[in-house]
């Protein structure tokens, strides 16, 4: 930037004044245009020109040295004051990369102040003001100047006195200096690009594939997290030891596994461990898998669900992820797990300076991931030990709990190479402190309230009879001891607790699932159970088996979705309290299984029995049929009574149930419908088949039926003049392959295929539009998902005759496939 400065000459003269002038007004146009790009405020610039202009008149007066000398040096030192808010202007923009969006947007903020705006432009009229005054010099003549000379000075004095007030008005007016002005204003533009820039980043984070529930945090793991104070103290010291060690030193050993048997409290472990690193700021993500939840049963949103929590955890990563993330997106939302570790977790890590602190991952019950998914759990471990384990320089180290079984998880840790870098901890080689904590556990449950402190003072060897009971396993201890205490009536405890003492079994899961006979038995016990009252209580626990949301279901939402009258569910769950999370009597309260091995129960035959074993096919294809009814009323709602628009149908598939004020019911239909139908029973075997939107060979399980509808609603190519339906036409042949020869409906699907493959259907799309004001689009998906609903009926009423039916499987009759096809 061009500075002002004035040549060390005699300014005694007449001559020496007219070279200070020139030096002067040449410098300054010289900073003009610099001042002009680097602090692009327009009443900074006009404020220079003024300045520059009253500098050339004064310039043409030539008279009266000593004033012009005087005057030419305060024009000079305004100057200079407008020439350092520039650079402070300047300084402040240069933070951003020239040409980028943070450096329009924070230059568009700058020149839009107002309290910079405002004293600009009150020092440019002052300006004004002595360069018109200026002007009357400019005009005399040699012997006018020489007339005057008296009252020129006058008038020249004037015009410095203004230029100084102004200058020092302009400096520092109201108690406030222009540069703090200033400076705030970068301050606040620092800000609020820094609050553009997260928000933008939040908006990718927030576009990849993720499973929210997974972090110990969550409500879906809440039950976890339930340590009783002063328990498991001799796992969690070994794990802190572990942790210390990895601070310490390199890490020998990177990765920790957890062994122990279902019900021993592994995730309660993982959950307080997981908490102490988040308090001592080492915790950078956390998956907690649940059996029987979607998103928590299957390895398939692990990586892209840590990228984001280390995002957001680890301020070295944010950006590395985000842009990661960004260009992973542009492929797809999920990958392979391979392709997805590479992008989203290897490559933002490998960025990171190798002396970076040790960054903590906690993965919790890998045991419990879904047959179907169960072949990636090697991969999953593969790509992570590969990295943490295998590559020294890694800041990352892995907690894993897992039972000691399955064989595939054992296998992925014992190879050769990964053995030595593994630390192993096993829940049994604790078994005298389990047992000492599961007795303090009993004992703070029952003392912490009168009637069972009561109850427990008359006779101190309850305790010990429940541990024994318990049989190092804390799920039975806290459940046995949630049954004793339902009501807290001495008797009823008594009755409850003999009622356990009974139940024989001394190893393995035996006492656990003597536990849960016991609770069924007792709330409903054979001799006293009214007529349907076993159905009702077998309907609930299908449904405690199948649904999905991690959050829970409520009563009155499941009365809605099924039909099952809350009067009917809310007294059966209010019997089963002691595995069952719900608030008695509110059928708003969301209810779903405290512990994981109550469904592994219920689903195997061998351990439940016939009394109240759950075949979770036929429960997930009722449930599928339930929600493509809900899914499909809703619909009918908004377009056969034409009580909405049809944005409203749109805006559904594109967006999701979430865009629209829907029934918890409606959201949860739309929602896991899918879900549903891939575990139904009359699903066929999948076979590979090529998905023409991303260019992959994917089983049809994993082209589920709303989605893909949201997608192709979603495409901005679907128009009624060049259209895409490629993804239509794949849920069409879908259905079309699984109905037999000449059926009706498989007709009509036919007439759909050859309208959608047509050339006229731009013209036909554009008139039925103008005639019914609906997107044809729209009224053929109606017309498929009715055809779907009837499908999924006929199938599950095939297959399991007595399941539990509410009313007819759909509403399509030959009206409708005669209006499709004509």
């Amino acid at each position: 930037m061009a500075c002002l400065t004035f040549s060390r000459i005699s300014l005694g003269t007449r001559g020496a004044t007219s070279t200070v002038l020139d030096i002067t007004v040449r410098a300054l146009e010289a900073s003009k245009d610099v001042i002009t790009t680097v602090a692009p405020v327009p009443g900074l610039s006009v404020a220079l020109s003024v300045t520059i202009a009253l500098l050339q008149r004064i310039q043409d007066a030539r008279s009266n040295c000593g004033a012009l000398v005087s005057l030419c040096a305060e024009t000079k030192s305004l100057a200079d004051t407008l020439e350092g808010l520039a650079k402070i202007i300047e300084a402040g923009l240069s933070e951003y990369p020239a040409g980028s969006l943070e450096r329009m947007q924070a230059t568009e903020r700058v020149s839009g102040s107002s309290k910079l705006v405002d004293r600009l432009r009150t020092l440019e009229g002052e300006l004004h003001i002595t360069y018109a005054e200026a002007g009357t010099l400019s005009k005399r003549t040699a012997f006018g100047r020489l007339l005057h000379s008296t009252g020129d000075a006058k008038i020249i004095t004037t015009m410095r006195d203004r230029i100084v007030a102004a200058r020092k008005r302009f400096q520092f007016e109201e108690g406030v200096r222009t540069e703090a002005i200033v400076t705030d204003i970068l301050s606040d533009v620092k800000e609020v690009i820094a609050a553009l820039k997260a928000a933008e980043e939040e908006r990718v984070l927030a576009a990849m594939s993720r499973a929210e529930e997974a972090h110990y945090l969550s409500a879906a793991n809440a039950m976890k997290a339930r340590l009783e104070q002063g328990t498991r103290q001799q796992a969690l010291d070994c794990l802190e030891e572990w942790e210390e060690q990895q601070i310490a030193d390199s890490g020998s050993q990177p990765v920790c596994v957890l062994v122990g048997e279902a019900g021993t409290g592994k995730s309660t472990i993982a959950s307080e461990f997981s908490k102490r690193l988040q308090r001592r700021g080492r915790l950078g993500a956390s998956f907690f898998f649940t059996r029987g939840v979607q998103d928590l049963n299957s390895p398939r949103k692990v990586f892209s669900t840590i990228a984001m929590q280390l995002a957001r955890s680890q301020p070295a990563l944010r950006v590395p992820v985000v842009d990661a993330a960004r260009e992973h997106l542009k492929t797809a939302s999920l990958q392979q797990l391979e392709h997805e570790f590479d992008d989203l977790i290897r490559k933002p890590l490998g960025t990171l300076s190798p002396s970076h602190s040790p960054i903590f991952v906690v993965i919790d019950a890998l045991d419990e991931c879904t047959e179907e998914d169960r072949d990636l759990v090697p991969d999953l471990l593969k790509l992570l030990l590969s990295e943490v384990a295998l590559r020294t320089e890694s800041p990352l180290r892995v907690l894993l709990t897992s039972r000691p079984v399955p064989h595939y998880i054992h296998d992925a840790l014992s190879t050769s190479k990964l053995k030595p870098r593994i630390s192993f901890i096993n829940i049994q080689t604790f078994r005298d402190s389990v047992d000492r904590d599961i007795e303090l556990f009993i004992r703070t449950r029952l003392v912490a309230n009168a009637p069972s402190q009561n109850w427990y003072d008359k006779d101190t060897t309850v305790v010990l009879a429940l541990v024994k009971k318990s049989d190092g396993l804390f799920v039975y201890a806290r459940t046995a001891v949630d049954f004793i205490l339902t009501d807290l009536d001495q008797s009823l405890i008594q009755e409850r607790y003999e009622t356990l003492m009974r139940v024989e079994g001394t190893f393995g899961l035996v006492p656990l699932d003597m536990l849960y006979c016991a609770v069924l038995e007792n709330v409903f016990p054979l001799q006293s159970r009214v007529a349907g009252m076993h159905d009702r209580l077998k309907r609930v626990l299908k449904y405690l088996v199948a649904l999905q949301d991690p959050k829970g279901v409520s009563p009155a939402t499941l009365e809605k979705l099924t039909g099952m009258p809350t009067t009917e569910s809310v007294p059966i769950l209010n019997k089963l309290r002691s595995i069952v999370l719900f608030e008695r009597d509110n059928v708003e309260s969301p209810f779903r299984i405290i512990h994981a091995t109550f469904r592994e129960f219920l689903v195997d035959k061998s351990r439940s029995g016939e009394a109240f074993y759950v075949n979770a096919e036929q429960v997930h294809g009722r449930l599928a049929d339930d929600c493509m009814k809900v899914v499909r009323s809703y619909l009918d709602d908004r377009w056969r009574g034409h009580t909405g628009t049809p944005e409203i149908l749109c805006q559904l598939f594109s967006q999701g149930a979430g865009c629209l004020a829907v029934s918890p019911y409606v959201q949860y239909a739309y929602t896991f419908h899918d879900h549903h139908l891939r575990h139904a029973p009359h699903m066929q075997p999948p076979t590979l088949r090529h998905d023409p939107w991303n260019g992959r060979a994917v089983d049809p399980e994993f082209l589920p039926l709303i989605p893909t509808l949201a997608s192709y609603m979603r495409d901005p190519d679907r128009s009624t003049t060049e259209p895409n339906h490629d993804r239509l036409l794949i849920i069409i042949d879908r259905l079309r392959q699984s109905m037999p020869a000449g059926d009706k409906f498989q007709d009509a699907l036919s007439e759909v295929t050859a309208n959608l493959t047509s050339a006229n259907w731009g013209r036909m799309s554009s008139n039925f539009f103008d005639q019914r004001g609906f997107d044809l689009p729209c009224v053929v998906l109606c017309i498929v998902l009715d055809i779907h609903a009837v499908k999924c009926g006929m199938a599950n009423e095939a297959n399991d005759p007595t399941c539990l039916l509410i009313g007819s499987a759909a509403t399509v009759d030959d009206r409708d496939v005669l209006s499709l096809t004509s």
